[in-house]
């Protein structure tokens, strides 16, 4: 009698499973894990999202978010450079460590479809 209760509740899980697939797949168009890895790139590859899918907000947030802090990343690396002993020792370092953070930070936040902005640097609006 158990066996029969739990096989029923396993089939209504994974009913459930299909469900909750099918309506991701309709609201976003089909892709919906095309488009969310497309997010979660963009904080590598900052213009992915706009080519894959161009002008919704989502997109837009996370490519401009990722933009952010590509130029973010360049400027530690060109200050901590140019700066000898000090840049060298604790700009770099701890700069590229904080854009690590961050670059995961954003990643993870796309990955589950938020458009949560990131610390310090998520105010800047370059794509509008």
């Amino acid at each position: 009698m158990q066996e029969e209760t739990t096989m029923s509740e396993e089939t209504n899980q994974t009913t459930n499973q299909t469900t909750n697939q099918t309506t991701d797949q309709t609201t976003t168009g089909g892709n919906a894990p095309v488009v969310k890895w497309a997010c979660v790139l963009a904080y590598l590859i900052f213009f992915l999202p706009l080519v894959v899918e161009g002008d919704k907000t989502v997109h837009k947030f996370h490519a401009n978010q990722g933009l952010v802090l590509l130029i973010l990343s360049v400027a530690v690396s060109i200050v901590g450079t140019i700066i000898p002993i000090i840049g060298w020792l604790i700009i770099l370092p701890f700069g590229g460590i904080f854009c690590f953070v961050l670059a995961i930070m954003g990643m993870v936040n796309a990955g589950n479809g938020k458009m949560k902005e990131l610390p310090l640097i998520g105010k800047i609006k370059i794509l509008k």
